[in-house]
């Protein structure tokens, strides 16, 4: 993917500067401490950008992320920042410049994000640090640290972010990190297993397997693995950790089923759960495990899907002018195809982007006007519950 700016760089203006919100402080565990704390704290900006919101007082390893956004004249859109350097004391220790990205590697932008915390409250905070295993191209660091600054000197240090959009408008935000010799906290365990990013993993517990590729992970995680086993539940839940982790690409999770209340094994599939909402993951039975395709370390189960998608006709007096419509749905395993045909053919309904709704304009089909039609609309779910509407309409 390219960004296509360049492209179209002189049909269009711009004036608009990146601007920032504030910053991300993470100490290094077992390395790093900040305002006496190894957890991770956020800081506004004040004064136009040019102080934070708290005093920083840090020693040993740190590192820090910046959550900005560009904007361009006469429009009310949102970007990402073309390019961002991070200096601290005149010397450039992170860079990114966000002009393309391979496919292969366009996944690895959650390594480079704060992804736990974009989960929880949608702000997206970019690392000026690299992640081990990160394989992204379009975020560099030369220095030893990989972007990780030591403060191991009683001093003031000057962070100072330059950001820079495709137009050359450019904004400077500076800090300053008070070098303060405190405790720095041991690093503690936080799960009961540990997964390393530079070899495969394979993380089992009774009735469940987790198959993690070397190269899945961007770092260490340790995961808080956790099962409920509730007796009279068809197959247990799995919490394969505390936060939701990124891998790289869909690794096989095989859960197996302990109760079968419903015979046809079809029903059964995989469900990604958060409270009270399930996802569909997978339905695919291999060597008497139900096996489902996995691109985070979130929790998991064994549902089951008997009810038929939703099909409802709308607006069926307009029907005669050949626009016809649709609201499908499906609240369990989510829909998987639909097919429609009038007087026995096949007849293109277009879907907008949530799957939602389903639309043709007879008049840009062979379908005759004048007369009696027969239209046939099935809907199937991803376990093979089929809905069939049929309705016979003027047009």
């Amino acid at each position: 993917m390219i960004d296509p700016l360049p492209f179209y760089k002189e049909h269009l203006k711009d004036a608009r500067r990146p601007l920032s919100r504030g910053v991300m402080l993470y100490p290094r565990q077992g390395e790093g401490v900040v305002n006496g704390s190894a957890a991770k704290q956020q800081f506004q900006w004040t004064q136009g950008g040019n102080s934070l919101s708290r005093r920083i007082e840090a020693w040993g390893k740190i590192g820090v992320a910046i959550r900005a956004n560009d904007y361009m004249t006469g429009t009310s859109n949102i970007y990402g920042v073309r390019s961002i350097r991070l200096l601290v004391d005149s010397v450039e220790v992170f860079s990114s410049l966000t002009d393309r990205v391979a496919f292969d590697e366009n996944r690895a932008i959650n390594g480079w994000i704060d992804y736990d915390t974009y989960l929880r409250t949608r702000a997206l905070y970019a690392k000026s640090y690299l992640l081990p295993g990160s394989r992204l191209r379009l975020v560099q660091s030369e220095v030893p640290g990989r972007g990780w600054v030591t403060i191991d000197e009683e001093r003031d240090y000057r962070f100072v972010y330059l950001l820079e959009d495709g137009f050359g408008n450019r904004s400077e935000y500076a800090f300053t990190v008070h070098g303060t010799r405190q405790e720095i906290p041991v690093a503690q365990r936080t799960g009961n297993q540990l997964l390393r990013w530079d070899r495969a993993n394979i993380l089992t517990r009774p009735g469940m397997e987790l198959a993690i590729p070397k190269g899945m992970l961007y770092e260490d995680v340790d995961a808080d693995v956790q099962m409920t086993t509730d007796s009279a539940a068809i197959a247990f839940t799995y919490q394969l950790h505390d936060r939701s982790v990124p891998l790289h690409d869909y690794c096989p999770l095989r859960i197996g089923v302990r109760h079968f209340p419903v015979a046809d094994s079809t029903k059964y599939y995989i469900a990604e759960c958060s409270g009270k909402s399930r996802w569909y993951v997978g339905s695919k039975w291999v060597d008497g495990w139900l096996e489902g395709k996995v691109r985070s370390l979130g929790t998991y189960t064994v549902a089951i899907d008997t009810v038929a998608p939703r099909v409802t006709p709308l607006n069926r007096n307009r029907w005669a002018s050949g626009r016809i419509t649709f609201r499908i749905g499906d609240d369990a395993s989510g829909l998987g195809s639909y097919r429609a045909t009038v007087d026995g053919k096949f007849v293109l309904f277009e879907c907008n982007r949530s799957y939602s709704r389903l639309t043709c304009n007879l008049r840009e089909t062979d379908v005759e006007r004048g007369g009696l039609h027969t239209l046939e609309m099935t809907v199937t779910d991803r376990c093979g519950n089929t809905t069939v509407f049929r309705e016979r309409f003027r047009y």
